[in-house]
């Protein structure tokens, strides 16, 4: 085809069909519809196109959700992973991989009451394997999980060699805490910045390496008395 790609699984509503370079099941999308059915002769075709050689298109209509079923089920089927790990790898080279709620279902099942059976199969089917799917996934992984040399956490890119928790950035080296960025090496609190190294509490700014006390700010090292109470810290 040009692009690597010499076979083509492609889910479809009609029959079940297979020539020498295509396999078309049947998928339809309404429930109690099982595409259990079809996860064998799908695995066995897309092992045979890589044992080949040959890429291997799963694809269809609009590759989110039934495309992506049979390839969790192959590598639910190649490896042990359970269906939402597989999912998750998916998703490193897919972004929009997402199968329905039925056929999350239908994964699940295949996970509880059929997976193994499925394993044991592959390996009596392919004794010998010579792709080593297990070690290609944790590379995968690692390599999607680190950004820039720094693990990325909750989902928020690490900037400058620093994790981010909870969502917020982390500045200079320094963890954000609860969403606000740390400024100079100090943990901002509370969603409050911190400022000249000194962390600032419920919700005040510290001022010159004094901690602020129930949102009155000391200055200089002297506790403020004006509209509200303090003590130094």
């Amino acid at each position: 085809m040009g692009n690597g790609v010499n076979k083509m699984q492609k889910t479809d509503y009609s029959s079940p069909k297979r020539t020498s370079h295509t396999f078309c099941p049947s998928m339809r999308t309404q429930l109690p519809y099982s595409r259990v059915q079809h996860f064998k002769q799908s695995i066995m075709f897309i092992h045979e196109s890589r044992l080949k050689g040959e890429g291997c298109l799963v694809h269809c209509l609009a590759g989110v959700s039934r495309s992506v079923t049979l390839v969790v089920a192959y590598l639910m089927t190649v490896t042990g992973l359970g269906w939402e790990e597989a999912l998750a790898v998916v998703r490193v080279v897919r972004p929009s991989a997402g199968p329905n709620l039925g056929f999350q279902r239908q994964l699940q099942h295949f996970q509880d009451e059929q997976a193994e059976q499925f394993r044991e199969w592959f390996h009596t089917e392919f004794k010998d394997n010579p792709l080593n799917d297990e070690a290609h996934i944790r590379d995968l992984l690692q390599s999607a999980a680190t950004v820039n040399g720094a693990a990325a956490v909750n989902r928020a890119a690490a900037v400058n060699g620093a994790a981010a928790v909870n969502g917020a950035a982390a500045v200079n080296g320094a963890a954000a805490v609860n969403g606000a960025a740390a400024v100079n090496g100090a943990a901002a609190v509370n969603g409050a910045v911190a400022v000249n190294g000194a962390a600032a509490v419920n919700g005040a700014a510290a001022v010159n390496g004094a901690a602020a006390v129930n949102r009155a700010a000391t200055v200089n090292g002297a506790v403020s008395k004006e509209q509200t109470e303090s003590e130094q810290i």
